[in-house]
Parts: structure tokens; sequence; C-alpha cells
């Protein structure tokens, strides 16, 4: 039977000799080790021979010799052995870290989904306690206002606070439901930013004449919270920007996804202004800012007289 020998008892040293005792350092002697060599290797009289740092694996150690009337013995010796490798170095081992790796990966997968059910848990639960709780408070409120100013039968001044208050209420109620909306996990994609967008059209620009194009259904390509959010505040901007300052009689809205290329478009046919000599208030900073942040492109095109035409792209995928 094959020697066995553990990896670390690598070095081995052969001794031999041919029974020829007239002359013996006129014997000679070939060696080879199958498992590491293919050819017979002569030696001379030197009647041992080393094998260092040997590989794990399976050898046979072949030796011939010749007397020293040149006969060779053809049959010669030898001996079969084997070196284990290293645990770390055995296929078992390697299945295993494969296996432990693979179960590790999928493990953490595991948890990196159950993190992000219950971030949108966490999310729909706000969205619902602020609709429930401080939505219906706040509303409740302005219907207050707007009754107790109609029962007292305030005039004048007094009648314009009661108004002020009540404006305030509905707009802080407006602004609720936009939070309400942004934190809601169930928004999280493209799709239902578009019916999102139609319904603050329909808020922001209420008395104001405008057309809203969109196709039927936008595709539902997931968005980030954060990405969601800077494209509904992009598009609420555009809007609010034409209510302050264009004074027009018309607004025409283009929603469109091309390409994996979302793009918005809003022109006016107000009183426009001159790019290069306006000061950038708050409103084009902001904007700029998040076109930027979502490494989109935002340009707007205006002249005095001509309207104001307002478009960002920015690519999905």
């Amino acid at each position: 039977e094959p020697i066995s020998l553990s990896f670390q008892e690598n070095d081995l040293q052969f001794e031999f000799a041919v029974l020829d005792l007239r002359q013996p350092f006129k014997n000679r002697y070939k060696v080879k080790l199958e498992g590491a060599e293919n050819e017979w290797r002569k030696i001379g009289n030197q009647a041992y021979e080393r094998y260092p740092l040997l590989a794990p694996g399976s050898y046979t150690f072949h030796v011939i010799g010749a007397n020293s009337d040149g006969y060779w013995n053809k049959e010669g010796a030898s001996v079969s052995f084997k070196i284990t490798p290293p645990f770390w170095k055995a296929w078992w081992f390697w299945t295993l870290i494969s296996v432990s790796g693979f179960g590790m990966i999928v493990a953490a997968y595991q948890y990196r989904i159950y993190q992000l059910r219950q971030i949108e848990h966490t999310r729909k639960r706000i969205a619902d306690d602020l609709h429930d709780d401080i939505g219906s408070k706040m509303s409740s409120i302005a219907l207050m206002v707007d009754v107790t100013g109609k029962t007292l039968g305030l005039e004048g001044e007094q009648q314009e606070q009661f108004s002020e208050i009540s404006d305030t209420a509905r707009q802080v109620v407006d602004d609720l439901r936009d939070a309400i909306w942004l934190v809601d996990a169930g928004h999280d994609d493209l799709a239902a930013l578009g019916v999102r967008m139609k319904q603050v059209t329909n808020q922001i620009l209420r008395g104001q004449p405008f057309h809203f194009q969109k196709p039927g259904t936008l595709p539902t390509v997931p968005l980030k919270m954060e990405q969601r959010r800077h494209l509904f505040l992009i598009y609420k901007e555009m809007l609010h920007n034409i209510i302050r300052h264009a004074q027009a009689s018309h607004v025409e809205i283009q929603i469109s996804y091309t390409n994996e290329q979302f793009t918005i478009r809003v022109d006016d046919d107000g009183v426009g202004f001159d790019p290069s000599n306006v000061r950038r208030g708050r409103g084009l900073t902001n904007l700029h800012t998040r076109a930027r942040l979502l490494n989109g492109s935002l340009e707007i095109d205006s002249k005095p007289g001509e309207g104001t035409r307002q478009r960002f792209t920015v690519r999905m995928a």
C-alpha cells in the first residue's frame, strides 16, 4: 500500500544500493519520481536521492542500478507514497467555504430585504398616522375657522384676518398631503408620480387655463423616495414660477417617458423674462440644485413678451 504522509512530511530522502561489492565505486544508478518527472535521471554512483518540499499528491519513486561490469537491473525497486494536502487545500474545505459564503450572501440579502420591508412598513405607518391624525385635525381647524367667521358676521379687517387663517390652514393641509404622499412607500414608482403630478396641477393651477398631456399610463419604473421627492418638487416649482411671475393666459404641460428618459415640459405664454439679466432667486436656485442631484438636465428658455419654456430631462436607468 502507498505510504501516507502529511503535508508537513514533504522533505524526503531515499537510499538504495546495488548488491555488488567488488568495486562499489563503479556502481551506477538511475532514478525517476513518477508524479513529478517523466524521464529517468542518471545520478552516477550516488546511492541516495533527496526530494525537498514536495507538493501534495501521489508519487512512485523508481530506481535501477548497474554493477561494476555495466549490467543494469531493469526491474529495479520502487516505493509508492502520497502526501496529503492541508485541510485548507482539501476539496471538502473549499466546498464548505463556498457553501458557507453562498449562505452568508443569501442571509445578507434576506436581511436587507427584511430591513427594506421594515422601512416601508414604518413609512406607511407614518403616512397613515399623519393622514388620520394631523391631517384630519388641520382640516377641522380650517372648517371651524370658516364657520366661526360666518357665525360672527365679521367684516372688514377682522374678516380678512379670519380668511387668512383659513387659507393658511388649507395650505398646511395641502403641504401635509404632499408630505404624506412622499413618505408613503406605496408610491415609489414613476406611474404613481405621474398620477400625483396631475393631481397637484389641478390644485396649483386652479383657475388658470392649462392643458396637461402624459401617456395613458407611465411605466412602473421604481424610484427611491429621494428621487421621487426631487422630481415632484421640481415639477411643483415649475408651476409655482408660472403662478408667481408669468401672468400667463394658457399653460401647456407635457410629461413623457421614452427610451428610459423621463421628461417634464412646462410652457406658458406669459410675460417672459431675460435669463441673462434676471436675478436668480431661491426658486430657480432650488430647481438647478435638484436637477444636479438627479444628474438631470434643466433648460429654461424665455424672452420678454414671448413666454417661458421649462424643460427637465433625466435618465431613469
